[in-house]
């Protein structure tokens, strides 16, 4: 019996090491807190701005983590804000649902950073220049749906974009928007 718990344990460490931290995202206004799996406020992550949170976030994100936002029932409403991933980073997979209704982006990936998105991201602002996600970095959509009320879904600065699930709900100017294609003084 200890052999085979022993050979068990041998073949099932590679997933118990690769395994994702998780954080869950709640709250509203400008007062977040983030979470981990067992229900255990991150230490620096209780009632703070949202970009606080996720500056928490990130001193734990050692190696990669997953980031969801709001509960399995509602959104994560962060209202006139934006989250920014921006420094050091391992891969970020962001899961669960965020709208924001700022001018900013909702979320903007800036350079170096790596992301896997299988959330719902949804910007209501009717703002001209800005898309639901603002890519610099490296993004993959594998599932969720990006929506932008107005604009673009997706702002690419000529970046690591790849789609390969999901939905991408365009705004005026369509579902994905490239440098070359946003007028002038409006890239953000």
């Amino acid at each position: 019996m200890r052999t085979l718990k022993s050979l068990l344990l041998i073949l099932l460490w590679p997933l118990l090491v690769m395994a994702q931290p998780k954080f869950i995202i709640s709250g509203n206004g400008n007062s977040f807190t983030a979470k981990d799996e067992s229900e255990t406020v991150i230490d620096g992550a209780e009632n703070k701005p949202i970009q606080d949170v996720i500056e928490v976030i990130r001193g734990e994100c050692e190696g990669g983590c997953e980031i969801q936002f709001g509960n399995s029932q509602e959104a994560l409403d962060i209202g006139n804000y934006s989250i920014k991933f921006e420094n050091n980073w391992g891969e970020i997979t962001l899961t669960g649902d965020i709208t924001s209704n700022s001018s900013e982006p909702t979320i903007s990936i800036n350079n170096g950073i790596s992301v896997i998105s299988k959330a719902n991201i949804k910007k209501t602002n009717t703002y001209y220049s800005n898309c639901a996600i603002s890519n610099g970095g490296k993004i993959i959509i594998s599932e969720g749906n990006i929506e932008a009320k107005e604009y673009g879904a997706i702002c690419n600065h000529y970046t690591d974009l790849t789609i390969n699930g999901g939905n991408i709900k365009a705004g005026i100017w369509g579902a994905v928007i490239n440098d070359a294609d946003m007028p002038s003084g409006e890239k953000n």
